[in-house]
């Protein structure tokens, strides 16, 4: 009896040390899949508020000149100036930088060099990226877990990690 009990052991130790040893060598042929966590969500958004974008009433009287005449407001204004001729220089009208649409859904590393890559949702389309390439017209700057650094027109914005 003593001598089954010790094979069973024996035999018992030798599967838990194989197992331990083949999940430690790299030539594992066991394939790994990965959870996707990120996609589209029905978010519920009944609680918010169309904003009242009513027009402003302007038929009001002016608080400053509540208390003048008629005759001082028709006066005629006269400006005297330094200059020889007073030039004006029209402002020129705002054009605001065109918005890409980025959104930082994650990272993940490689087992071998532990490098990040990072996983971000251009106008819709998801690429893989690491430091310093470019795609789409931004380049990715840095990473971290919780957020990733862009160059876009030669502006460095921050994306937080969208947590769905």
């Amino acid at each position: 009896m003593t001598y089954v009990l010790l094979a069973a052991v024996i035999g018992l130790w030798g599967y838990i040390l194989m197992q331990v040893f083949n999940s430690l060598s790299s030539d594992s042929t066991i394939p790994t899949t990965g959870k996707r966590t990120f996609g589209e969500q029905e978010m519920n958004l009944s609680f918010y508020k169309t904003k009242n974008t009513g027009a402003l009433l302007l038929n009001y009287s002016d608080p400053m000149l509540r208390n003048q005449t008629h005759e001082e407001l028709t006066e005629p204004l006269v400006v005297e100036s330094n200059t020889a001729i007073d030039t004006y220089v029209a402002p020129q009208p705002y054009e605001p930088v065109p918005q890409i649409d980025v959104q930082y859904l994650g990272y993940i590393e490689n087992l071998v060099d532990k490098r990040p890559t990072a996983i971000i949702q251009i106008e819709g389309k998801q690429y893989m990226m690491n430091n310093g390439e470019h795609q789409s017209g931004m380049k990715l700057v840095s990473m971290t877990k919780e957020y990733i650094k862009i160059k876009i027109d030669n502006m460095i914005k921050t994306i937080y990690k969208n947590e769905n």
